[in-house]
C-alpha cells in the first residue's frame, strides 16, 4: 500500500483531534487515557479509510482491507505504561499495513465521511432504557462540515439507517428537540431522559432534526419524514419516520421511530 505525504499528514490531524477531544494530553500514557481500545482502533481505519479516499494513489482503488486487521492495530499500539500520540497511532497503522509514504504529484478529492462504532461514552442514569450502544457513531470528515447544509446533511445521514428518500436536516433549539426526544424515548421519565439526551455532549451538543417531518407540531407522530428501503433484487417498504441527532462535531448520536411500514 502507499499513501501520499498528505494523507499522512490529514491522518495525524485526525488522530491529533480525536485525542485532544477526549482530553489526552501530549505524553500521556496509554493507560491513564480514558478510551476504549474498539473505539480508538475503529476511529483510526474509519480516518485512514477517508484519507485514502480524499488523497487517492494514481494506480487506482484501494483493495479490500486484510483479515483481523482490527486485533492487529490494536496489538500494535503503545504499550499501556508508553505515551499515547498520534505518532505512535499512525506508526501502529504502518507497522499492521505496511504503507509506503509517498511525495508525488497527488490530487484531492471530496472523500465521503466515515462513520465508525464509538463505545467510549457513558451515559446519564435517565437514558439507561434509551439502550444507545448501538446509536452512538463516531464521525471521520472534514472540518467546518456543521457549518454547511449541504455537507452537514451528507454527514448526518451516513450516521443513520439507510434511507432511499431524499434527507435534510434542521437546527432544533433544545427546547424542540427535548420535545421531540420525550416522544421518542422510552420509559416513564422521559422528559428527564429528553433533557440528558439533547445535552449528550455537553455544552457543545447540538440538535438536528429532519427538515420536514414537522417536529415543531404538538403531535410529530401526526407527521413524519418518508422513509423506504430497497434491497439489491428491488424489494423494499416504506413508511414515515422521526430522527432526532445530536452531535459535537466529533460524535453523532440518534433516536428515531418507523410506523406505518409496508412491504412489497
Amino acid at each position: 500500500m502507499r499513501l501520499h505525504a498528505l494523507a499522512v499528514a490529514a491522518l495525524r490531524g485526525h488522530v491529533e483531534r480525536f485525542l485532544r477531544a477526549h482530553g489526552v494530553d501530549p505524553g500521556q500514557p496509554r493507560e491513564d487515557a480514558e478510551l476504549d481500545t474498539f473505539t480508538l482502533v475503529s476511529m483510526l481505519l474509519a480516518a485512514l479509510g477517508h484519507v485514502r479516499a480524499a488523497y487517492p494513489w494514481p494506480a487506482g482503488a484501494p483493495g479490500p482491507d486484510p483479515p483481523g486487521l482490527l486485533p492487529a492495530v490494536a496489538a500494535a499500539l503503545p504499550a499501556y505504561h508508553a505515551p499515547l500520540t498520534a505518532d505512535a497511532c499512525v506508526e501502529a497503522l504502518r507497522r499492521v499495513l505496511g504503507f509506503a509514504v509517498d511525495a508525488g504529484p497527488c490530487q484531492r478529492r471530496a472523500a465521503p465521511p466515515a462513520v465508525y462504532p464509538y463505545m467510549s461514552f457513558e451515559t446519564d442514569d435517565s437514558l439507561r432504557a434509551a439502550d444507545l450502544a448501538d446509536r452512538v457513531l463516531g464521525v471521520v470528515t472534514d472540518d467546518g462540515w456543521l457549518a454547511e447544509p449541504a455537507r452537514r446533511d451528507i454527514v448526518l445521514a451516513a450516521a443513520l439507517p439507510a434511507n432511499a428518500e431524499p434527507t435534510r436536516f434542521e437546527a432544533l433549539d433544545r427546547e424542540r428537540a427535548s420535545a421531540l426526544a420525550a416522544h421518542l424515548l422510552p420509559g416513564t421519565d422521559r422528559h428527564a431522559a429528553a433533557a440528558a439526551f439533547v445535552r449528550l455532549f455537553g455544552d457543545a451538543t447540538l440538535c438536528f432534526g429532519l427538515h420536514d417531518q414537522g417536529s415543531e407540531r404538538p403531535d410529530p407522530f401526526a407527521h413524519g419524514h418518508a422513509w423506504s428501503r430497497y434491497d439489491a433484487h428491488g424489494y423494499g417498504s416504506w413508511g414515515r419516520t422521526l430522527v432526532l441527532a445530536v452531535t459535537d462535531g466529533l460524535r453523532v448520536a440518534y433516536l428515531d421511530a418507523l410506523w406505518d411500514v409496508t412491504s412489497e
